[in-house]
């Protein structure tokens, strides 16, 4: 008897090191500040962490960074899309 592939139905919990809503908000807002906003990751996390505010690990904050630019990139296309004809 031959038995289905469950890894790919099987429910599986959130990583413990997931960044809750709160940290994800924190970093998109210093992404997007205006004295911080040209900078790469690697700069904006360390200079709140020199303050004693932490944003989370760079890595995370190069995930956050990356999905927002896929987004937005996204979003750019899809209007200036040329819509579909038929001939």
């Amino acid at each position: 008897m031959i038995k289905t592939d469950a890894r790919t139905t099987v429910e599986r919990p959130a990583p413990s090191n997931k960044l809750s809503e709160a940290e994800v908000r924190a970093v998109l807002d210093a992404c997007h500040r205006p004295d911080t906003a040209h900078l790469p990751p690697t700069q904006i996390v360390p200079r709140p962490a020199d303050k004693g505010v932490y944003l989370g690990e760079i890595s995370a904050s190069l995930i956050i960074k990356k999905r927002i630019n896929i987004l937005q990139n996204f979003l750019v296309v899809a209007q200036n899309a040329v819509p579909l004809t038929r001939y």
